[in-house]
């Protein structure tokens, strides 16, 4: 009995000690565990990023293998390509040197034709500007009659002696441009210098003067026929002319009375010229021969001298002659 109570005590006794040593061992083994559980979760995490670096790495050494694969290809297409281009090219090249002789030839033909001086109009591509200077002076002595006339020889009234003097100075500027080889424009911008000196018999002198710009001209010529070696027909050129009235008119001018800003640098009409002009060339002698026609448009005037409709006419000229060397 004592040794069944002594067994118990011990018993009981062991619990006392045993029970607490086992649950600060399971303590110990859960915190062991959640430190074991944070150690591969960052281990896990690591493995992720170097996975993601390792994969990054692979892409890149992929591209790489696939770029150092592809130069070979392009190092041999590179001489197709070249002969390719070499052959598109070497056309091309051709087109351009045959066009450049071309330009050469007809430059050669244009000069020598300018050279031996047998060509009428100019040949196409050719610009010429030519200045051009022409003075004229006219002077006339007029007997003025204010009266009338009973004889040939007795005269009532009064009687003035007037004498005129004018000078003209013309600058103009001729602008020709061979459009093709058989025709040719051409137009003229002159500048006009007029002077009026009037003086009477009872030395009363009035004198007037202007510059400024006279009547333009465009034009364009057309060779309708070339004569050729032993040919009969000659060179036949024809003309076509527009005269603008950008000149002062006449219509406000009174020679007995000048003053500056009425006297005329123009016409004062529209005007549209059309001519045939014929050039006939047999060594040494050249014949030249030509017929115009010149229509004058009317208009209504209505000016400080002149007044009502004027109708201008028409204007025609027949030209015959040759050259002196």
């Amino acid at each position: 009995m004592i040794l069944r109570l002594r067994k118990l005590f011990l018993l009981i006794m062991t619990s006392f000690f045993i029970l607490p040593a086992v649950g600060s061992a399971e303590e110990q083994t859960k915190e062991s565990l959640l430190q074991k559980a944070e150690e591969l979760a960052r281990e896990a995490r690591t493995l992720s990023e170097r996975s993601k670096m390792l994969s990054d790495e692979a892409q890149k050494l992929i591209e790489r293998a696939l770029s150092l694969s592809e130069k070979p290809e392009q190092k041999q297409t590179s001489p197709q390509k070249a002969t390719q281009e070499k052959t598109s090219t070497e056309p091309a090249e051709a087109k351009q040197a045959l066009k450049q002789e071309k330009a050469r030839q007809e430059q050669e033909r244009k000069q020598k034709q300018l050279a031996a001086g047998n060509n009428i109009l100019f040949p196409k591509g050719f610009l010429e500007i030519e200045p051009s200077f022409t003075y004229a002076n006219f002077s006339n002595n007029n007997l003025l009659i204010d009266g009338f006339a009973l004889l040939p020889i007795f005269v009532i009234g009064q009687i003035q002696s007037q004498r005129i003097r004018r000078d003209l100075l013309v600058e103009s500027l001729n602008v020709s441009y061979g459009v093709l080889d058989n025709v040719q424009i051409q137009m003229e911008s002159p500048l006009r210098f007029r002077s009026d000196d009037i003086t009477y018999s009872d030395n009363t002198n009035l004198s007037a003067k202007r510059a400024g710009l006279g009547d333009i001209r465009l034009g364009t010529s057309v060779q309708l026929h070339q004569q050729k070696e032993s040919d009969f027909i000659p060179d036949l050129i024809g003309n076509l002319n527009v005269f603008f009235p950008t000149g002062e008119d006449p219509f406000n001018y009174d020679p007995a009375h000048p003053k500056d800003k009425n006297i005329p640098l123009g016409s004062g009409f529209w005007s549209i010229g059309t001519g045939l002009t014929m050039i006939k060339v047999s060594d040494p002698a050249v014949l030249l021969g030509g017929i115009n026609y010149t229509y004058n448009f009317p208009r209504s005037i209505d000016g400080e001298i002149i007044r009502g409709r004027v109708t201008p006419g028409i204007l025609s000229d027949i030209l015959w002659g040759w050259p002196f060397p």
